[in-house]
């Protein structure tokens, strides 16, 4: 749904968006809590970066998605940019998700 990123920015995020009351109303509250608790349970085990704000993470996953999305009709416009489609938007979004900065460890095969 390409057309879902701009529309989200336009009406949910900006002042005087049209549709924002109508998505704070049905946003899961529930399960947003419920992956904090989630996270903080992780990190109380060891699983989970310490460094994580378990409440800001529905929201920066959401900002890590849509973003990129939203605005690629502006940064594909840039030098080096144009050749940029969504399979390494794709990838790079889920790299940082899942691993930040941090550079994976290589397995070797024995």
């Amino acid at each position: 749904m390409p057309w879902m990123p701009p529309l989200w920015v336009r009406e949910v995020l900006s002042d005087g968006g049209l549709l924002r009351e109508r998505m704070l109303q049905r946003l899961p509250f529930g399960k947003v809590a419920q992956l904090a608790q989630i996270v903080r349970a992780g990190q109380q085990n060891g699983s989970v970066n310490p460094d994580i704000e378990p409440r800001l993470l529905f929201i920066s996953t959401l900002a890590m998605t849509m973003m990129p999305l939203a605005t690629a009709g502006i940064w594909r416009q840039l030098p080096g940019m144009q050749s940029i489609d969504n399979s390494v938007l794709i990838r790079h979004v889920t790299a940082l998700l899942a691993h930040g900065l941090a550079v994976q460890p290589t397995t070797h095969p024995e």
